[in-house]
């Protein structure tokens, strides 16, 4: 894991190790950077402040533990993890983030859902996970809840695969990846599934799309 300037001076590195260190997250107050690495085993999900110092292990599981993101207010960590469920598929998991207090949210054995996403505002969504899963069809959707598991809801239906969802500030919005169009490209839409817009239009394939803050 490194860090730098967002005009690429300035890099330090973080973590050290000849194990797999991937899916850095900024807390919300930026003192903190969670990451899955395999440097015990198994990929599990780990914190070290921005510094490099206080590596903490917060997951102890055979299985694999990755992809974290934070709640905007901080109180918590959501991940994906296929743990608990059939070989190939994987739920979405929220914990406190020194590693107590772990809920399945998704709690589907037979689907693949995974790459969890957060709102990084506190504002009227901040209580929304966006989500993938292939649970209504082979091909994966963009879908959202409740930080309870709750109120699951389908917001792309497009017979292709959409990926790596990220919102905007506010809560309103998706940015997204999807091979729709033959090649992968950037697209947005409402988190109420309205008012889809193609971003990207080149051969070439975009993905892993992000808001600035």
């Amino acid at each position: 894991i490194y860090v730098m300037d967002v005009d690429g001076p300035h890099v330090t590195r973080l973590t050290d190790n000849p194990a797999v260190d991937r899916f850095p997250a900024w807390s919300p107050d930026g003192s903190t950077i969670a990451f899955s690495s395999d440097r015990d085993g198994s990929f599990e999900i780990y914190l070290l402040n921005v510094d490099g110092s206080n590596l903490r292990r917060l997951t102890d599981h055979e299985a694999s533990d990755v992809e974290p993101v934070w709640l905007p207010d901080g109180s918590k960590i959501v991940f994906c993890s296929d743990r608990s469920v059939w070989p190939g598929n994987a739920d979405i998991w929220i914990m406190n983030p020194d590693g107590t207090g772990l809920v399945n949210l998704t709690e589907d054995p037979s689907s693949f859902d995974c790459a969890p996403g957060t709102v990084p505002a506190p504002t009227g969504s901040a209580g929304k996970i966006s989500f993938v899963s292939d649970r209504a069809e082979s091909n994966l959707s963009i879908y959202t809840m409740d930080i309870d598991g709750s109120n699951v809801w389908r917001v792309t239906a497009e017979p292709a695969d959409d990926l790596d969802s990220s919102w905007n500030s506010d809560g309103a919005t998706l940015v997204f990846d999807s091979n729709r169009s033959g090649t992968w490209d950037i697209y947005t839409i409402e988190a109420n599934g309205t008012n889809l817009r193609r971003l990207t239009t080149d051969e070439a394939d975009e993905w892993n799309p992000a808001w600035k803050p």
